[in-house]
């Protein structure tokens, strides 16, 4: 995956390319360990600013945006709606058990678009 991405990166695409695996469950072993989840809803916004309201994932959103019809749970932030998006996949998948820990998100305060200094905050406190 490394080398992948270098070469991404040399050929000036690691923006545009996204690099991941997956790993067969069978590894995990211990059932008991945590699945790490890095969770950015910053970047749909930035991805698809017509459709994710910077509100909703900031965490500022004062109405319900989503509402899953197959569990009825309503989402005001994207946030929450990606990390139950997590955990629907697992029990698809026969690994419900599964602890899910964030082990990473935030909002850039730096490089254009919505990433300011001010959003930044809004993001990091608001939780």
């Amino acid at each position: 995956m490394r080398n992948i991405y270098q070469s991404l990166v040399v050929a000036g695409l690691q923006d545009q390319i996204k690099v991941s695996t997956s790993v067969q469950y069978g590894v995990m072993g211990d059932p008991g360990a945590p699945l790490l989840v890095n969770v950015y809803p910053y970047f749909s916004n930035v991805g698809d600013s017509q459709n994710v309201d910077l509100d909703y994932a900031q965490f500022t959103m004062q109405d319900i945006v989503v509402v899953d019809d197959y569990n009825g749970f309503e989402y005001q932030n994207l946030f929450d709606a990606m990390v139950d998006a997590v955990y629907a996949a697992l029990d698809r998948v026969g690994a419900g058990n599964v602890d899910v820990v964030v082990s990473e998100t935030s909002c850039p305060s730096a490089s254009g678009f919505t990433a300011t200094v001010e959003n930044a905050r809004v993001y990091n406190t608001c939780r």
